[in-house]
């Protein structure tokens, strides 16, 4: 294994490292609408199998996740869009900002940058973590407001 490599799940080194080659989205490199490639991934031996789980996961709903992305945040602009146009505020932008805090506690992908940083089990922590912030914020808004 090369020098200063890591493992893409765990985000360290101090294991046995080994490269896999996976068939992944183009998506999973932060463009949307991409057709599948082969990307190299390193990871530790013992991670192998829920690095396999995650990119078979990946590989069925990452699409979704990108369309449902870009839908919601429509949905977050006409919300608030439609609640400066009205004087009594509706709560739309609250119920998409619930939606997407949903999309992303069940679809927990993060960006490239954020896998590279972290480690892929980090990252999925992150996205949920903040998934269920936007849940929170989403529901407070909508009481509050």
């Amino acid at each position: 294994m090369t020098d200063g490599a890591t493992c893409v799940w765990s985000g360290k080194s101090d294991c046995v490292l080994t490269q896999t080659r996976y068939e992944i989205p183009r998506t999973y490199l932060g463009s949307f609408a991409g057709k599948g490639r082969e990307i190299e991934l390193t990871v530790c031996a013992e991670h192998s199998s829920e690095l396999d789980a995650f990119v078979a996961f990946y590989n069925r709903y990452g699409a979704i996740f990108d369309k449902a992305c870009v839908i919601l945040f429509v949905g977050i602009l006409v919300g608030l869009a439609f609640e400066v146009v009205f004087s009594r505020p509706m709560g739309v932008t609250s119920v998409f900002i619930i939606l997407t805090g949903i999309l992303f506690t069940s679809l927990p992908f993060s960006t490239p940058q954020t896998v590279a940083a972290f480690g892929l089990r980090r990252s999925i922590w992150f996205a949920r973590t903040g998934g269920v912030i936007l849940i929170l914020l989403g529901i407070i808004t909508f009481i509050r407001f």
